[in-house]
């Protein structure tokens, strides 16, 4: 089932920047840090054994006209699954994933709808 990927161009923010607020908002979602660069970030929550585990990874690249960003989310349950809203069984780990997925991209002032596909 894969991952819902996005990527796009913002204007008027750093990669710094976008990173930063991936991270705030992985907190508020008490998702993990767990592993930081300076161009992504990693976000985890959960055990592939209990209740499947959330994953967001976030990349920023300076671009001509501003910041490139890429992020993938999905969970981890014995396979991969992406977060689509629009999926038939739409639980709570699905749910938050997509969440802090979605919420960061339209921090970014992108429209979620718009930019992620969902494989």
């Amino acid at each position: 089932m894969g991952k819902s990927v996005a990527q796009f161009a913002v204007r008027g923010w750093t990669r710094e920047q976008v990173l930063g607020v991936a991270v705030g908002l992985g907190a508020q979602a008490e998702f993990a840090v767990e592993n930081w660069g300076p161009n992504h970030v990693l976000l985890t929550k959960g055990s592939e054994v209990l209740s499947g585990r959330r994953l967001v990874t976030v990349i920023a690249a300076d671009g001509p006209d501003g910041t490139l960003v890429t992020i993938q989310a999905w969970l981890e349950a014995g396979f991969d699954a992406n977060v689509s809203p629009h999926h038939m069984i739409n639980l709570r780990p699905r749910k938050e994933t997509w969440w802090l997925a979605s919420t960061l991209v339209s921090q970014l002032g992108v429209d979620p709808e718009a930019v992620f596909r969902h494989d």
